[in-house]
């Protein structure tokens, strides 16, 4: 049995006219540091991200077992790394429900 995952990630920015989300999704195979390159790309200073399910069920953090070779809790890792070692954002995880990474862009 194949699972897919998919991580959707908003960022939003206030502008003059309000807020705007900036959409993108790690699917299954993704390049997670150019996803997150031309995501942080489009950002102006103060944007806010969200991504959800990032914990994915307890195997990112370790808390249930990973098969050997699963791509897709690899990827997640990868991108959670990425966002909390990237110094020009403030970021946590929350352990709500599935996984709740918030970061700041500190631009």
């Amino acid at each position: 049995m194949s699972i897919s995952v998919r991580v959707r990630l908003f960022a939003i920015q206030r502008e003059l006219a309000g807020t705007r989300e900036v959409p993108l999704e790690l699917a299954d195979g993704a390049d997670v540091e150019a996803a997150w390159a031309a995501l942080v790309g489009r950002l102006s200073p103060g944007a806010l991200i969200a991504a959800d399910n990032v914990l994915w069920s307890g195997r990112v953090s370790g808390a249930r077992p990973v098969q050997p070779g699963d791509e897709n809790t690899a990827a997640l890792r990868a991108f959670d790394a990425a966002v909390l070692a990237d110094e020009r954002f403030t970021a946590t995880i929350l352990p709500l429900g599935d996984g709740l990474l918030i970061a700041s862009w500190r631009g």
